[in-house]
């Protein structure tokens, strides 16, 4: 929807009838929502296996163990080492296998004695061998917060900040708004970026009883739009603001939102 800017305010008309307004978006971030669901799988995957760890070094019982076999990998990040142990608990033998340092790879030999720690509940998994260097105590988290935070920047992208442009077209206060500056830039990739400074007054509910409360502050906001975008207003244009009624530093140019009201379903 591309209304030219002008210099009086106006608020849009499908922007005046009840809330939830019907919201029809124009955004095509479903493949990479889609894309994402594998990722995010395995992060919670990640997630749990480094709580279970921590459940294992709290809880855990340590038992005798017994190493049964050693060996080495080779992979493109270099030699692995690791030390195959036995274990019991609860009357019944359990194997694993632990990662550790060449340090300790060279320390123990088969048939050597190691202590191992164990949940009884589930004394089959999340072993942890109590020895210096083990790794995979600490491993789970190391990976955990790398995959997460890569992830964490996605998910805001893919999930978070669609979900937020549709509330605000649903439910946001709808405010004249006024362009107070334009800026363009260089994004650091040989590309330009184009910033449009505007700033309103958000619309304040009326206290219990009916009063008013008292006039709300000018807020500025800073928004990236496209060079087309950038190029179809000039300074002290009015444009639309909708705002989130409980915070109202959260806003939009509603014009220049991929997310626009469904007329039709009005």
């Amino acid at each position: 929807m591309n209304r030219p800017a002008t210099s009086e305010a106006s608020i849009e008309p499908e922007l005046l009838g009840p809330l939830p307004r019907p919201v029809q978006c124009s955004e095509h971030d479903g493949c990479l929502r889609v894309f994402l669901v594998p990722f995010i799988l395995v992060g919670l995957g990640t997630l749990c296996a480094a709580l279970f760890s921590l459940v294992v070094v709290l809880f855990g019982h340590v038992v005798p163990g017994k190493v049964h076999n050693r060996n080495m990998s080779y992979g493109e990040d270099g030699t692995s080492y690791h030390l195959h142990y036995s274990y019991s608990l609860n009357g019944r033998t359990y194997k694993a296998i632990a990662n550790v340092p060449i340090s300790t790879y060279r320390k123990f030999h088969v048939g050597d004695r190691v202590p191992v720690k164990a949940l009884p509940m589930v004394p089959h998994a999340g072993a942890q061998l109590q020895v210096e260097g083990e790794i995979m105590s600490w491993f789970w988290w190391v990976f955990t917060l790398f995959w997460n935070a890569i992830l964490g920047n996605l998910v805001w992208m893919g999930y978070v900040q669609p979900w937020q442009r549709r509330s605000l077209v649903a439910y946001g206060c709808a405010v004249p708004g006024r362009v107070v500056d334009k800026q363009t830039g260089e994004d650091g990739e040989g590309g330009h970026v184009f910033k449009l400074h505007y700033e309103y007054v958000p619309a304040l509910a009326p206290k219990e009883g009916g009063t008013a409360l008292q006039t709300a502050p000018i807020l500025r906001h800073i928004t990236a739009v496209s060079e087309e975008q950038w190029n179809q207003v000039q300074r002290g244009d009015r444009l639309t603001v909708l705002h989130a009624p409980s915070r109202p530093q959260k806003s939009c140019l509603y014009r220049f939102s991929p997310c626009q009201v469904n007329s039709h379903s009005a």
